[in-house]
């Protein structure tokens, strides 16, 4: 199985509003499975409350900015989860439907970087076809999110 990362940043959040910062369609014929995600927040405002991280899937794709996965082994192929505006992109405009979240994790945003790794044996599978996300919701608006989701196909 080949590795890939989805880049995405720097973003922007709406305050209070759940934000899908990465979708991740996976192809007809291939399952997808997510090794971890990468989010740097650089708000420098004590007063700002943590923000929510949700990984989601959901049965319909959002809209978005496409975004292409790159290879980790620079001899692999191309992904099969292509990149376009409602298949594998970043930024989301317009949010998936029906989601259901699969893990909720909270994090601070005041000049910090999560970094979750799932562990080999918890590792989340995705079906054929389906849409996958990260999604954050802060309290107060953030600007200059920056990250990378890393999954198997």
């Amino acid at each position: 199985m080949h590795v890939y990362r989805v880049n995405f940043g720097p973003l922007s959040l709406t305050a209070a509003t759940a934000n899908t910062i990465v979708q991740l369609a996976t192809p007809s014929t291939r399952r997808a499975t997510l090794m971890g995600v990468e989010i740097g927040f650089d708000s420098t405002d004590a007063a700002h409350a943590g923000a929510t991280v949700e990984l989601i899937q959901a049965t319909g794709a959002g809209t978005g900015t496409s975004a292409t996965p790159v290879a980790q082994d620079r001899a692999d192929p191309a992904a099969l989860c292509v990149g376009g505006t409602t298949a594998t992109a970043t930024n989301l405009t317009v949010e998936p439907t029906t989601v259901t979240v699969i893990q909720t994790l909270k994090c601070t945003v005041v000049g910090s970087t999560l970094i979750y790794v799932w562990h080999p044996d918890a590792q989340p599978i995705f079906p054929v076809s389906a849409f996958v996300g990260i999604r954050v919701t802060a309290p107060q608006a953030q600007s200059g999110i920056v990250g990378s989701l890393l999954y198997r196909e």
